[in-house]
């Protein structure tokens, strides 16, 4: 059994993130492996640990340990999806901060 899957799917653990449908998601992976003035576009096993974190509720280390990978590159992974979060939200009215929008379920 891998370790994540002991864990229900639940939203994601960090309240520091957004928490995310699987639309936004998406939306977010077509972004980040669309870029073509990047040096390198983020490959799907980055997507598949930003997903497990973002979505499914898994912590950093965990989806290290599943990918093999150090628990910093799921960081960088993280961040390489949400770094275009701006490009999926409304925008936001005059006066009205984005901490503000945070949802609070």
């Amino acid at each position: 059994m891998r370790k994540t899957e002991k864990w229900e799917a639940s939203p994601c653990r960090y309240p520091d993130l957004p928490k995310l449908t699987p639309e936004e998601f998406e939306a977010l992976a077509v972004i980040a492996r669309g870029k073509k003035d990047a040096k390198r576009r983020i490959s799907d096993r980055s997507i598949a640990m930003a997903r497990a974190v973002l979505l499914e509720g898994a912590t950093y280390t965990e989806v290290g340990l599943d990918h093999g990978r150090p628990s910093s590159s799921v960081n960088h992974a993280v961040y390489s999806v949400l770094k275009n979060l701006h490009r999926i939200l409304p925008a936001l009215p005059s006066g009205v901060s984005a901490e503000s929008t945070v949802r609070q379920d």
